[in-house]
C-alpha cells in the first residue's frame, strides 16, 4: 500500500504563519522594552511611598520619633532607605545624632533597596547627582496648577528639602513626630531612565511629605511633555 509523499521543506503558508508569529513577539518585545522606564518608575515610587507610609504608622502607633535614614547615590545602585526610633538620652530624649541601627536599642525596623534592575530604567533623585534638575520637568512642580499651592518653587528646588541627599550625614534629619507628621516638609523624585542615562521624554514620579497635607504621591507620564498633567496616585 503506497502513502502520499510530503517534501520535507515548509509549505508557503507555514512560512507566513512563522513570519507573522515573530512580528507578533517582536513588536510586544518592543512594545514592553519601551514600556520599561513607566513601570519601573510607578514601582519605584510606590515602593518608596509604601515604606514611608510604614514609618509614618509606626510613629503614630508607638507616639514615638521615627527617623528615616538614607544610604548610597544613584546610579550607584547601592542606595537604601530605613527607618526606625532614634537612640534615646539618659533622660528619655532623642539623640537626633543616632539614627535606626546605630546602637542594639534603636534597630532598623523597617528598610529598602532599589533592585539593581530596576535602577537601569528607574533611578531616585538625589543632590549629588541632580537627577531631578537634569530633567527639567514641564510643567515644574513650582509651577504646576496643583503642586505650587502645595509648596512654592523655591521649595522644589532646594536639595537640601529632598530626602535622598546622596548618602552620608545630610544637613536636615528628617522624621516623623508622634502625631505622624513630618518634623519638616520633604519631598523624594523618581525620574525615569534609558540606556542607563535619564532622560526628559520619560515618566517622573513625586513624593511629597507635608505637615499640613501628608504624604502626597504624583506622576507625570512624561517629563518634558507640557500637556501631560501631575496626577495623583
Amino acid at each position: 500500500m503506497s502513502h502520499p509523499h510530503r517534501d520535507t521543506g515548509y509549505t508557503l503558508i507555514e512560512l507566513l504563519v512563522v513570519l507573522a508569529i515573530m512580528g507578533i513577539l517582536a513588536i510586544a518585545g518592543a512594545a514592553w522594552t519601551m514600556n520599561r522606564p513607566t513601570t519601573a518608575v510607578r514601582g519605584v515610587t510606590n515602593d518608596v511611598y509604601g515604606l514611608l507610609r510604614a514609618a509614618q504608622t509606626l510613629a503614630h502607633n508607638s507616639g514615638r520619633n521615627v527617623a528615616l535614614q538614607t544610604v548610597g547615590t544613584e546610579p550607584g545602585k547601592t542606595l537604601s532607605l530605613a527607618y526606625g526610633f532614634f537612640a534615646q538620652k539618659s533622660d528619655g530624649t532623642d539623640d537626633f545624632s543616632k539614627g535606626p541601627g546605630s546602637t542594639s536599642a534603636n534597630p532598623v525596623m523597617g528598610a529598602m533597596g532599589i533592585d539593581p534592575t530596576l535602577s537601569r530604567y528607574a533611578q531616585v533623585g538625589d543632590a549629588t547627582t541632580g537627577q531631578f534638575g537634569s530633567i527639567l520637568p514641564n510643567p515644574s512642580p513650582g509651577s504646576d496648577t496643583i503642586l505650587k499651592t502645595l509648596e512654592t518653587s523655591s521649595f522644589w528646588g532646594d536639595s537640601a528639602n529632598n530626602l535622598f541627599q546622596g548618602g552620608g550625614t545630610p544637613s536636615n534629619v528628617f522624621y516623623f513626630q508622634p502625631d505622624g507628621t513630618p518634623n519638616a516638609d520633604f519631598y523624594v523624585p523618581i525620574v525615569g531612565v534609558r540606556s542607563g542615562v535619564v532622560s526628559s521624554d520619560l515618566p517622573v514620579g513625586l513624593i511629597l511629605a507635608s505637615r499640613n497635607n501628608g504624604l502626597l504621591v504624583f506622576l507625570k507620564s512624561k517629563s518634558n511633555d507640557s500637556t501631560a498633567p501631575w496626577s495623583r496616585l
